[in-house]
């Protein structure tokens, strides 16, 4: 063949590969034979040695030949190739350097021309990839100039046909990498390509292939940050799998990035967590990004270059550790979290991008601590730490006013809530209405201007919170996640403004306000019971009470679905706190609709609620997870993720997760009911399972609302109200106080025989009260005027007080000087008591079989005697007490003083139907659920009991 015919072949073949991927069109050895008899017809020898280009046309083909050859053989051949490249195309790079391939060209641009790659040697730079990841890394690294050439060299390396090599998926990652590198150093552009050539390698690559892990590592991190700027669930889903592979073929892989693996899976698992409140996520986000710390802090040591990653990762363990201790109440995670982030701020130069990412963090957790546990040193380095920073963003602003309001609530100094108003304005001035924050900022100026209002009672504070909050409200976009949250806080001052004069005609705007923050979908559904709690005391306080029955319902319909099944007990009862009234003020506006019924389901539904949620013992979801467990499941994450306190920072995205959480949890409690049995699945008891509570005696139920009190008599024929209008919250709440002071110190030896003499008076007075305002006339209602007849047995009462009744013993009432008459006012000389927690509880243990568990007697009891504590004063007359029940029961079991440990009596606790306990006991009112009977080993709590109870009836 001649010149024109041997340069037609070798076009061809290049057009050939470029078009159909044929790779034998340049890698054959028949195209090497085309180039053997072109090269002596377009070069001549110089003196030096080298090759002067005759043909300039013909060079430029060999020389393209020679390079595609290069891009397309398998790793790692192919250097030759370079190399004649380099050689051929050397001619033309001084005088039209734009007829060289790019990369090419960028790389002797570089190097400093053909002397440049001599200087480094023969096999440099070696295989494709690695030119690649040179002019990736190295050339240029402060642009993504490089990155750019290494992306169309690796474009010329994906020609149709090489997906059948070996290495593609080598190229495939390579090529993402390239692209990355130019995303990370500031093209934003260069995402969508490197996160799909980065899957695409991820998954064509198989476990057995060298690099495999750093592959999936790679991808996993790509599409993490592919899902910061989609918010995409599906990419973080994806990058979780693929993070997730390549830390568990992190050990197979030489080349392995596992502490930024573990940093990069921490933060996605929490993100996941953030938009499906999944337990197991936040676990697990914990463990990686703990090991990440672990592993760094160590690297750190040998390398300070690695103090940035470390940063990074304890800034993210941090954040992680305080979201456990907000949703789950685990205070060990938020001390943990307090100490890495201080950490990081302490350790990390103010000039830092990231400081001030790092100080609001610490803040955000120690202002979580001073909620929980109200230590001034929280909020006051909280304070220290913010003030003394020059501050430019309106969010610094509004954390200072938050925290000041939080100090001044606290311990009450003013000078704190002038602080928290005027870096609360400042917020304001600095941001817009298009900030994501303002709303926020405004519900926090508004918190504190209302704050002076109650203090100074000036009602220009409040009419100017209602105008900013308003004003903030009518601006924002409808799916702000603050607007429910601003609403709810709307309705509050604008309840408060009804009650001050000219304010009446702003009662009906506080009820609109707490009608749309309960509708807001999303909301947190603390926030939404309580918008439906205010919209019902609204209404009854307007004498609209079967519309106020109507929001109390919902809110109590709310309760079940408000606290994390696995949250701390102390933690759940300080949420439920503010709640305590809930049930006990819905009764009493029933009752004003003279419906006894639906008075008695409001006090049983949210009693049985609180009740169950505090120690897990509802029988409902215990049997829908036997029946049912994985819907029972389903419907536990829906109502952790309903069970945030608010809207968290992942925006409208999440609040869209939230919003749909709702409609899952309704979808839900549909699919349950509509299971065999669970018809009535948390909804409130039917009247017929009320009147079965009776068959034993007459409930009597006492109720103490705002406004009213009474006693609710439930007998088998039905529910009858006994108003008791000598009692109320403001006579009980000292009188309980009274008796509480006096039963703990009657029997202080280190009082005076008069001291102790006056206490004993002021148990009489209260025991008497009790029996003039609550007793007297309920025994009255039940026709049980006296004494039972001679030989009769006592009728038997059951009693379920609400509130503070709880703490008094109704049971003991009376005038106990009248004992010796013929009609004494004692509850002990007329009635055999007993008590219930709610009515419904009485009615499912008499459902229970009549039949002693598994190894017991037939009809067995345990009595617990504890004469001699230790700590605690003698009871000399516990021996007596065990010993007349034994008496009147025969074949009762003692446990004595240092037999009555915690397992013994847990352990015989399942073998007898019955158990009597005398000994001491204690409890917390803070904490109702820790309250204990002490045994010779310690504090056996009710909680236990009732657990251990629940679980025997399980098992």
């Amino acid at each position: 063949m001649d010149r024109n015919q041997l340069v037609a072949d070798l076009t061809s073949r290049l057009k050939r590969l470029e078009r159909d991927g044929d790779l034998d069109a340049v890698l054959g050895d028949d195209a090497l034979m085309a180039v053997y008899r072109l090269l002596p017809l377009a070069t001549r020898p110089a003196a030096n040695g080298a090759l002067r280009v005759s043909d300039p046309g013909a060079v430029i083909e060999i020389g393209f030949l020679h390079w595609y050859r290069y891009l397309v053989s398998p790793e790692p051949d192919g250097v030759a190739d370079f190399q004649n490249a380099v050689e051929l195309f050397s001619s033309f790079y001084l005088v039209t350097p734009d007829v060289l391939p790019r990369p090419l060209r960028a790389y002797l641009d570089a190097v400093g021309g053909l002397n440049g790659v001599r200087a480094k040697g023969p096999n440099w730079p070696g295989p494709a990839s690695a030119l690649v990841q040179w002019l990736t890394l190295e050339n240029d690294p402060a642009s993504y100039r490089g990155a750019f050439e290494a992306a169309e060299l690796l474009q010329c390396r994906l020609v149709p046909g090489v997906e059948r090599l070996p290495d593609y998926p080598l190229r495939l990652a390579q090529m993402g990498k390239a692209y990355m590198t130019a995303f990370a150093r500031g093209n934003p552009q260069c995402l969508e390509a490197a996160t799909r050539h980065l899957r695409q390698a991820a998954e064509r690559m198989d476990a057995s292939q060298p690099g495999w892990a750093t592959a999936h590592g790679d991808a996993g991190t790509a599409l993490l940050a592919h899902y910061d700027r989609t918010r995409d669930r599906a990419d973080l889903e994806a990058a979780i799998a693929h993070l997730t592979e390549a830390v568990e073929g992190a050990s197979r892989d030489p080349a392995a990035s596992l502490t930024s693996w573990l940093t990069n899976l921490g933060l996605a698992e929490r993100k996941l967590y953030e938009l499906s409140e999944d337990r197991a996520l936040l676990d697990r986000a914990i463990d990686h990004l703990t090991r990440s710390v672990d592993r760094l802090s160590k690297e750190a040591q040998a390398n300070p270059s690695h103090q940035e990653q470390l940063f990074s990762a304890r800034l993210n363990l941090g954040g992680v550790l305080v979201r456990r201790c907000q949703q789950l109440g685990d205070a060990e995670a938020l001390d943990s979290a307090i100490g890495h982030l201080r950490l990081v701020v302490e350790q990390t130069p103010r000039e830092h991008p990231q400081f001030s990412t790092a100080l609001a963090g610490l803040a955000d957790a120690l202002q979580t601590r001073f909620q929980r546990k109200r230590n001034r040193a929280d909020v006051d380095e909280v304070i220290g730490r913010l003030g003394d920073m020059d501050f430019e963003k309106p969010s610094s602003f509004s954390m200072l006013s938050f925290t000041f309001l939080a100090r001044y609530q606290e311990f009450g100094q003013k000078a704190d809530l002038e602080m928290s108003i005027a870096h609360g304005k400042a917020a304001l001035h600095l941001s817009n209405v298009d900030d994501p924050g303002h709303l926020g900022y405004s519900i926090n100026l508004a918190k504190a201007l209302q704050a002076r209002h109650q203090l100074g009672k000036e009602i220009d504070d409040l009419d100017l919170a209602i105008s900013r909050l308003r004003g903030a409200l009518s601006q924002a976009r409808p799916n702000d996640p603050d607007v429910g949250l601003a609403q709810l806080n709307l309705g509050h001052l604008l309840n408060e403004r009804a009650g001050l004069p000219a304010g009446e005609s702003h009662r009906s705007a506080a009820q609109e306000a707490f009608t749309k923050a309960a509708a807001t979908p999303g909301l947190g559904t603390a926030f939404r019971l309580n918008a439906q709690f205010s919209l019902a005391r609204s209404l009854d306080g307007q004498g609209r009470h079967r519309e106020a029955c109507d929001a109390y319902e919902a809110a109590i319909d709310e309760v079940p679905h408000l606290l994390p099944r696995d949250l701390d007990r102390v933690d759940a009862e300080q949420q439920l706190e503010h709640l305590q009234f809930l049930s006990v003020d819905a009764a009493a506006c029933a009752l004003k609709t003279e419906d006894p019924v639906r008075a008695l389901r409001f006090l049983e539904q949210g009693r049985s609620i609180f009740l169950s949620q505090l120690l897990e013992l509802r029988p409902d979801l215990q049997e829908l997870r036997l029946r049912a467990p994985e819907l029972a499941d389903r419907f536990d994450a829906a109502r952790q993720r309903l069970g945030t306190a608010r809207p968290t920072a992942e925006g409208p995205q999440n609040w869209e997760h939230r919003r749909a959480a709702a409609r899952d949890l309704d979808v839900l409690l549909m699919q349950i009911r509509a299971l065999p049995g669970f018809t009535d699945f948390l909804a409130a008891p039917t009247l017929p399972d009320l009147l079965k509570a009776a068959a034993d005696g007459p409930v009597v139920v006492v109720n103490v609302g705002e406004h009213r009190a009474d006693a609710l008599l439930i007998r088998t024929d039905g529910i009858h109200c006994v108003p008791l209008p000598g009692l109320s919250r403001e006579t009980l709440h000292p009188l309980a106080i009274e008796f509480l002071r006096a039963l703990m110190n009657v029997a202080n030896p280190s009082l005076s025989s008069d001291q102790r003499l006056a206490l004993q008076d002021n148990l009489t007075d209260v025991l008497e009260w009790l029996w003039d305002v609550v007793c007297h006339p309920v025994l009255t209602a039940l026709g049980i005027t006296g004494r039972p007849a001679p030989g009769m047995p006592p009728p038997r009462v059951w009693w379920v007080p609400t509130g503070l009744l709880t703490l008094l013993p109704l049971h003991a009432a009376g005038h106990h000087h009248t004992r010796t008459t013929d009609t004494p006012d004692t509850v002990l000389d007329r009635v055999t008591s007993s008590y219930a927690t709610t009515v419904r509880a009485l009615a499912h243990a008499r459902s229970m079989p009549d039949t002693p568990a598994s190894g017991a007697a037939s009809d067995t009891t345990l009595a617990v005697a504890m004469t001699d504590t230790p700590g605690l004063s003698p009871l000399p007359g516990a021996d007596a007490e065990v010993e007349s029940i034994r008496r009147l029961l025969p074949g009762t079991r003692i446990l004595a003083d240092s037999r009555v440990t915690r397992d013994s009596v847990l352990s015989a606790l399942a073998l007898h139907r019955r158990v009597h306990f005398a000994c001491h006991a204690g409890g917390d009112l803070s904490a109702p659920s820790d309250a204990h009977l002490r045994l010779y080993d310690g504090p056996l709590s009710v909680g236990d009991l009732l657990i251990y109870s629940g679980c025997c009836r399980r098992g």
